[in-house]
Parts: C-alpha cells; sequence; structure tokens
C-alpha cells in the first residue's frame, strides 16, 4: 500500500523541478543590476573625467603646485639636393616675466627699458596688465632674440629667477645660406608658420606639434619630470630634400648679378633645368633678400617673378614657331627662304624688318641671325589654326603644374581672338605673355628629344627616422616633336651660338645651343611699346648631344 504526502500550496514547480522567480524577487534583482550600471558609470564618469582634466585628482592646494608647459620640437629641416643644410631651426634667448611675483612693476619696467632698450610705459602696460580674474599674469614676454649684449646687460640667469624674470629659449627658423634660393625656400613667421616658398607650400610636411606635460613644480615654477601628470609626445616636423643644387644656384646667382650690374637692369632672373627630369637645379631673383631679416624689404620682394612675373619673349619664341613648321614639314635647315633684305609687307601695311639685311639665303642662316622675316612667312604657310594649336601644344596659355606657388598661366588669346596680324606678330613672340618657367620647359622640350616634363623643385620628403613619406611622381611622357625634329632643332640652336646672335653663349668646353631674345617692353597703361625699355633673354641647353641642363 502506497501513500501520497500532500504538496503544499506555494511550492509549485515547473516540470524540471525548479521553482519559478516570484515577483519580489524579478524586482531585488532588477534593482542590484541598476545599482551595478550606476556605479558603473560613475567610474567611468571618473576616469574620463581625470582623463581629461587630471587635476581633478588634487585638492586646491595641490592644485596651485601643478603646471602645464609645452614641449616644442623642431620644424623639419630643407635640404638641397646633396644633402646640404639650406632651413633648420636654432634656439635664441628670449626674456620672460611673472608679474604676480613682482612687487614694484614701474621700477621693474624703469630698469629693463634702460638695460635692453625698451619702451618705459609700453613694457609697463605689458606687465600691468592683468586677467579677467583681477589677477596679475603669471607670464609676459619681456623681450624676444635677445643678443649676446642684452645677455650681458641682465645678467646673472639666477638672480633674474628671485626677481621674477626667467631666460626662455624659443626656437626660430634659421637659414644658414641667407639670401641663396630665397625665392625658392621662402620663411617662416614670427607664428612658426611657413609663408612663402616651399616653406608654405610644404607647411603640412614641415610643421611640427608641440607636445604637451602637466606636472607638479617646484618653488620657482620649474617642472618636475619625475612628478608627470599628464603628457602628450611631441611629433617632429619632417625632412624636405630639393632638386637644388647648392653649388649651380650660388653661380647662378653671382652671374645674374654680374649681368644686372654691367646692363643696368632693374631685376633678373634665370632657371637651370634638368630637361629629362624636369627638376629645377637653380632659379634665382635678382635683387634678393636675406632670408633670416626678410621683415626688413618691402613684401613685394618676396615674389619668384620666374613663375609668376609676365613677359613677351620675343625671338626666343622663335624655336616654337620652327619646331612646328619642321614637324609638319613645311621647311627644313637647307631650304632657302627669301628674307627682302632686311624689310617685309606681309599684308601690304604692317612693315616687318630685321637687324640684319639677308636676301635669300639657306633658313638655318636666317635663324641664326634672327631674321624676323623669315618666322613670318613660315607662320603664313603654317596658317593660323594650324599655329595656334602648336602654341598650345607646347604649354603657353597654361600652368606647367610645378610645384611652385603663385605659378601664372601666362597671357595667350587663342586663334579666335586673334587679331589680321596676331600671326605675323605671335611668330617671333609678340602679342603673347609667358613665364620664366614656362620658357624653360619649351626649351627642354628641344634638349630632352621632344617631351613635355612637368617642372618641380622638391624631390622627396623624409621623416625623422628616414623614411620617405612624399616622392616627385613624374607624369607618364608626353612626346609633342619627333626625335628627329629635335635633333635638327638642336644643330639650329647650336649655329645661333657659333656664328649668330647668341655668339656670348658659345663656350670651348661643350657645345652649346640657344637662342636669344630681344623684346620692347609694352606700356602698362597700353598704346605700344616703350621706345627704349627692354627685356634681354637666353634660352639654351648644354652638352648638345646629350643636354643635361637647359
Amino acid at each position: 500500500m502506497t501513500t501520497r504526502s500532500a504538496r503544499p500550496r506555494n511550492s509549485t514547480r515547473t516540470a524540471n523541478g525548479i521553482r519559478p522567480v516570484g515577483k519580489s524577487h524579478r524586482r531585488r534583482i532588477l534593482a542590484i543590476k541598476c545599482l551595478l550600471l550606476i556605479g558603473l558609470a560613475a567610474i567611468v564618469f571618473r576616469l574620463f573625467s581625470l582623463h581629461i582634466n587630471p587635476k581633478w585628482n588634487y585638492n586646491e592646494a595641490d592644485i596651485s603646485h601643478i603646471a602645464e608647459a609645452a614641449i616644442p620640437v623642431p620644424r623639419g629641416n630643407i635640404y638641397d639636393q646633396r644633402g646640404r643644410l639650406l632651413a633648420t631651426d636654432h634656439q635664441v634667448p628670449s626674456l620672460s616675466a611673472d608679474p604676480s611675483r613682482i612687487d614694484d612693476l614701474r621700477g621693474m619696467a624703469r630698469t629693463l627699458a634702460a638695460r635692453l632698450n625698451l619702451d618705459e610705459d609700453t613694457l609697463y602696460r605689458r606687465l600691468s596688465a592683468r586677467t579677467a580674474s583681477g589677477n596679475y599674469r603669471k607670464f609676459v614676454w619681456v623681450k624676444r632674440e635677445l643678443s649676446p649684449e642684452d645677455l650681458a646687460m641682465l645678467g646673472d640667469p639666477a638672480k633674474l629667477r628671485e626677481e621674477g624674470l626667467r631666460i626662455e629659449y624659443e626656437r626660430l627658423r634659421h637659414y644658414p645660406q641667407r639670401e641663396l634660393a630665397a625665392h625658392v625656400i621662402g620663411f617662416v613667421n614670427r607664428d612658426r608658420q611657413g609663408a612663402e616658398g616651399v616653406e608654405l607650400s610644404f607647411e603640412d610636411y614641415l610643421r611640427s606639434t608641440p607636445g604637451r606635460r602637466v606636472a607638479r613644480t617646484d618653488r620657482d615654477r620649474n617642472l618636475l619630470t619625475s612628478l608627470t601628470v599628464d603628457y602628450d609626445p611631441p611629433k617632429r616636423g619632417n625632412h624636405v630634400f630639393l632638386t637644388i643644387d647648392a653649388d649651380i644656384q650660388s653661380r647662378l646667382e653671382r652671374e645674374l648679378d654680374r649681368a644686372v650690374e654691367k646692363s643696368q637692369a632693374e631685376w633678373g632672373m634665370g632657371i637651370l633645368m634638368d630637361p629629362h627630369s624636369g627638376g629645377i637645379l637653380a632659379l634665382a631673383i635678382r635683387p634678393a633678400f636675406d632670408l633670416n631679416r626678410y621683415n626688413e624689404v618691402p613684401p613685394e620682394q618676396f615674389t619668384n617673378l620666374a613663375v609668376s612675373n609676365i613677359f613677351e619673349p620675343g625671338s626666343a619664341f622663335k624655336v616654337i614657331t620652327v619646331a612646328a613648321a619642321i614637324e609638319e614639314g613645311m621647311i627644313g635647315p637647307h631650304d632657302p627662304i627669301n628674307c627682302e633684305m632686311g624689310v617685309y609687307y606681309p599684308h601690304g601695311r604692317r612693315r616687318i624688318t630685321d637687324t640684319r639685311a639677308l636676301g635669300v639665303v639657306p633658313f638655318s642662316e636666317s635663324f641664326a641671325y634672327s631674321s624676323n622675316i623669315s618666322v613670318a612667312k613660315i607662320a603664313r604657310v603654317m596658317g593660323p589654326d594650324l599655329f595656334d594649336a602648336w602654341i598650345q601644344r607646347f604649354g603657353f596659355g597654361q600652368t606647367t603644374n610645378s610645384d611652385l606657388r603663385m605659378e601664372s598661366a601666362g597671357i595667350y588669346r587663342t586663334r579666335r581672338h586673334w587679331s589680321g596680324a596676331s600671326l605675323t606678330s605671335l611668330s617671333f613672340g609678340q602679342e603673347i605673355g609667358v613665364t620664366l618657367l614656362q620658357l624653360a620647359r619649351s626649351f627642354s622640350v628641344i634638349a630632352n628629344g621632344g617631351y613635355l616634363v612637368r617642372p618641380h623643385v622638391v624631390d622627396r620628403v623624409e621623416n625623422a627616422y628616414g623614411e620617405t613619406v612624399y616622392a616627385f611622381e613624374p607624369e607618364a611622357p608626353r612626346r609633342i616633336l619627333h626625335e628627329s625634329t629635335a635633333s635638327i632643332m638642336k644643330e639650329l640652336c647650336h649655329l645661333v651660338v657659333t656664328d649668330g646672335t647668341g655668339r656670348h653663349a658659345n663656350i670651348p668646353e661643350y657645345r652649346v645651343g640657344g637662342k636669344t631674345g630681344t623684346a620692347q617692353i609694352a606700356r602698362a597703361e597700353g598704346g605700344g611699346y616703350y621706345s627704349n625699355r627692354y627685356n634681354a633673354i637666353f634660352a639654351g641647353f648644354a652638352p648638345l648631344n646629350e643636354p643635361r641642363i637647359t
């Protein structure tokens, strides 16, 4: 006989024998979960607050002994192609004051003004200025970039600290070569920002980011590294390597100075370029300026005229006219051409003259003596539409897409804007405005065998570990002339310097090719040209067989 005991009413179980949780238990579990989440949120908030503002970890007394300081690091250097230093940072002493620690501000202003040649009232106003809370400031610049004489007048640094003064060492930009390649390198302003040249165009690479240290201080407010509260590491600037060669740059500048002085010119400019890569070996503008003292010259002197100044190229432009005609099979170097004994009326009214009266001569001779009449006749055979296409094919009327700032596209009116005389004028370099960089690139087409290259002045950028973070990437070569045409043009340009107008460029060491140009300067207000003002131009390349330089 079996018996079954009675089950209590409140002990109901599920099929697997587990007693279900009642409502009161669920409420207690939910309350515990909420408390845990609130506690966890408070911890996370506290950690976040300490990370954002570590001073919260201290009481008011502690906070008064905590200070923050920037950790400056050098801006990136600039080097020439052989690693010679052109721009770097160096430290210079400056004087600061803590007015909150100075008892007699007027007396201090009087003393410092006398020692450092400052204005007493101006310095006093700076020292006595107060914060929004009404307290004296804890940091004020007294004088920056102290000279050795200034330091001698100030005396013992330890005694200065007792008086609330301090010698601070600032990083400033220094250009050891002074004015060498000034218009390429540019400079850094007082805010440590690139203001001109490569210093500006490659600012994102050269710029350094200061670090930050928060730490306890000693009685003199010096940060104690061993008691650091928070730290953000600094980031050094990258180093820029130019295509410029300092030796070649120096020689170009020296020769330009001689030429400007000899001709009593207002200014001079020159470019030396690798015709194959487009790398600029030297670029100079005269007059130049000392990069370390850029604030002593007018801002207009900072302008890189080689890429922004526009001028009529004159007879130097005949290279484009003749190269196009040879490429189209319209003329050869030995073909006879009638130069009309130096006077020609192509439209029955406009008179074209040559400085040398030639009759019927081989075209090569007319080119050597820079005959306007011969190229004008060639242009008429070519026709306006074809000539217009060739001018644009050589890149005139557009920038060269170089890495130099403020580059101008020049001035070129395309075919639909031509007048009846434009075809003739353009053939010998009038009615068109070019930059020196455009002219150098067009002559490089002849020198390198027919390719249009992209000029550039920066080869690469390396970080502090020597890793390349930027490298110039040349565009795909764009051939615009056959190699045979370029070869003929080289020989024609060689005749210019051996027998023609460019004999001063003939040197015994190398066979040189080139073309001269003398262009009257157009009046700024319009109405023709000045009768006694000219631009004198020479463009060329060497050595003739395998040119290495334009």
